[in-house]
């Protein structure tokens, strides 16, 4: 967590002390704390192709990713808040996390090694304008797809498709929190 914090130019210090507090100053996590069943489902039965928890902070940006993968049938859950973002990856299963690295208050990062630490077999992809050797040393630690902005829908599409590969490779790992 600290790489993160020492990436970030000129932070606010009040944004610096959330981040060196984490994860303290959030909820504790509880796994499988879904509202449909408690967190005793395996099964699903909607008819979508993945279930997308996207925490992104530029609203414009977050709704244009939503609409993107929402015509691609995809079931998608957005915040452009990052402690709102982290509650809901804690209050339903999902496929995949798209986070935004510097969200105002918490890190992606930091909300990417939450999960990774609850659930390795997470599918994470961690997007950033100000991708460095370090976020992508960091990303891989993580076990987290990096995607530089601005990409591509079609780049998003194929680390999606990487992402979805893997667990069909590896289904013990299931990315349902």
């Amino acid at each position: 967590m600290n790489q993160a914090v020492q990436e970030r130019s000129n932070p606010s210090p009040s944004l610096e002390s959330t981040v060196k507090e984490f994860p303290r100053s959030l909820p504790p996590i509880s796994p499988l704390r879904h509202t449909c069943c408690g967190g005793l489902c395996s099964e699903r039965t909607e008819d979508f192709e993945l279930r997308v928890l996207i925490i992104e902070d530029d609203e414009t940006f977050c709704q244009f990713l939503s609409e993107l993968l929402k015509d691609k049938g995809n079931e998608v859950v957005s915040s452009t808040d990052a402690f709102d973002g982290y509650e809901k990856a804690w209050a339903y299963p999902y496929d995949l996390f798209i986070l935004d690295v510097r969200t105002p208050g918490l890190l992606g990062t930091e909300i990417a090694e939450a999960l990774k630490q609850n659930n390795p077999g997470a599918k994470v992809v961690l997007i950033s304008a100000f991708a460095d050797d370090t976020l992508r040393q960091t990303a891989s630690s993580l076990g987290a797809a990096l995607l530089s902005k601005p990409f591509s829908a079609d780049d998003l599409f194929e680390v999606i498709d990487r992402a979805r590969s893997e667990q069909a490779e590896h289904p013990k790992n299931s990315s349902h929190l």
